[in-house]
Parts: C-alpha cells; structure tokens; sequence
C-alpha cells in the first residue's frame, strides 16, 4: 500500500508535488482484477433486479401489446383469453405481442390477460377508426371487472364462457386484493394463469359430485376431461367435482389430489370402507362401482350434514 500522505502535510491535506510524487497507476493484474470485481458488481445488481418470469405466484406486473383476435370489442377492465403471441421486428430490438379472444366453451386456455382503461376494437372496428390492438396485462396487479356479489380480498375469480368479465365460482385467474368501484364492479389483485385441475360437463354437476369421465374436449393444446353423471355402464374412469358446481357445458374444477371431499348417499361411511360411484347419482355407494376399478377409501367424514 502507498500512502498518499506526507509527513510535512497536515492531517487531511495533500500537496500538489506529494500527490505528483505519491500515486502509482495499478498494474495490468490489478486492473483485471478491478474490471472482474465491477462485472461481478454489475450481475449481481442485475440479477437482483431482473423480473421473475417462471416461478408460481409472482406479483410483478407485465404490459404487452394485444390483439383482439375475436369478433367483439373488448371493453375497458376485462379479460380474455391468450390464443397466441408473435414477435415484431427483428432481435435484439423486437416488440412482443399477445393475441387473445373472448372466453368461449370452445376453448380452454390456461391463460389469460386483462385489458387497461380503454376499449379495444376488433378487426371489423379497425375501419371505423377503433384499432384491433391495446395494451394489455398478462401477469401481475392489475384492475378487473367483475359480475356478482362485491368480492372481498382472498377471493377467486375466474372467467365467464362468452363474456368478458369475471365471476365467482369458476376456475381461478384472479385473486382479489380490494375492491375499488362498487358501481362499475372493479375488483383490483393480482392476474394468473389457471392452476386448478379445470373439466367441461355435459350436464349441470354438483359441488363434490362423483362424476364419470365420458370423454375428452377441446382443441390441441388445451384439451380437457369431458364428464357426466355416472350410468349403469360403469366406466373406467372418474373425478371429484371441486368446492363449486359445474353448470352444463361449462367449465369448471374439480379435485386433483391424495385427498378428496365427496358426496355420498344412504348410510354412513366408515373409516377404512371402500365407497364406489352410483349408478343416476353424483354420490359414493358402499360396495357399489367396485368391479369398475374406481373407488374412494374413507378416511373420515367431513361434514354429516
């Protein structure tokens, strides 16, 4: 270490002939070694403030430009579905860009974005000066028009087959942090993609109802169980409807996971019985749908009411 003050200057001071005299410029090592520390130094700052793209849950708020691919405009707060996404220009200096339409029961996307404040057209609009395009959320805070009963913070909303707002009792894209405007229902949360395990049924489906799985619907990529009321032609295959009933036609979740909630009929399940679907009904039987290869194994009961 060379030190920079002389012996003849006072505490704090340096004269202009010790500071010519005293400094020494770093070495080629010593300079590598400074440029190695300031890389080190910047990617760790940018590490720190890069957006998290991947992980579950994240509340970072992204802003994209979209296009209305239906044929409805789309008014401002609402939601619609993600159909696509295409790159504009050329790399590095490429916009990214979004394409949506309006929730249908055609399509069973998992995600979803939500517009900002203001309308935007559709592609029959563009000539009436209401472009097809508009800035719109795809993760993050952001402002959602609801329909129902004023939520309150926790609650999930999901999106309405052939509308654009978004409900209770559907699967979840939206948890609610507040309510801002309980005259126009504008809810303010956080934007995500579906998680929930989601099901079409063919006709209305109670909440916790055993349902058997009849098929498959959708379109690749979003292809998901088509279910209904069990038969006497008992299938192979079954599911638990969710904490909300899935009207018919419509999209809902239901239960993916060790242990389920579900209904059941006459008598009383005891812990360790093997329960199986009933023939006309969306409830367990004792000793019934064994030979199907489906049952439930009672660990307890929930709620006798």
């Amino acid at each position: 270490m060379v030190s920079l003050a002389s012996a003849n200057t006072a505490p704090g001071r340096l004269r202009r002939s010790d500071m010519a005299e005293k400094f020494v410029l770093p070495t080629e090592p010593q300079f590598e070694r400074i440029a190695r520390a300031v890389r080190k130094s910047e990617n760790a700052v940018e590490k720190r403030n890069a957006i998290d793209t991947t992980s579950p849950g994240t509340t970072w708020t992204q802003l994209l430009p979209g296009h209305n691919s239906s044929s409805f405009q789309m008014p401002p707060y609402c939601v619609g579905r993600i159909c696509g996404g295409s790159i504009l220009g050329t790399l590095p200096n490429a916009t990214r860009t979004v394409s949506f339409d309006r929730p249908s029961t055609a399509h069973f996307g998992r995600d979803y974005c939500v517009n900002g404040c203001e309308p935007i057209g559709c592609e029959s609009d563009k000539y009436n000066g209401k472009p097809a395009w508009g800035q719109v959320y795809v993760a993050g805070p952001c402002i959602v028009q609801y329909q129902g009963t004023d939520p309150i913070p926790g609650d999930k909303l999901g999106p309405v087959p052939g509308k654009w707002y978004v409900e209770a009792n559907r699967p979840s894209i939206f948890t609610v942090w507040g309510v801002v405007d309980t005259t126009h229902k504008l809810a303010y949360g956080v934007l995500h993609p579906i998680r929930e395990p989601i099901c079409v049924a063919t006709v209305e489906a109670p909440a916790f109802g055993v349902a058997a799985i009849t098929g498959v619907t959708g379109t690749m990529p979003n292809v998901v169980p088509q279910v209904g009321q069990p038969s006497t032609t008992y299938c192979k295959g079954y599911l638990v409807v969710a904490g909300t009933e899935i009207a018919a036609n419509k999209i809902g979740a239901y239960q993916e996971c060790l242990m389920v909630k579900a209904l059941y009929g006459s008598g009383t399940p005891a812990v360790g019985e093997v329960w199986g679907p009933t023939a006309s009904a969306w409830t367990l039987s004792k000793n019934s749908g064994v030979g199907c290869g489906w049952g439930i194994l009672v660990a307890g009961i929930y709620d006798a009411g």
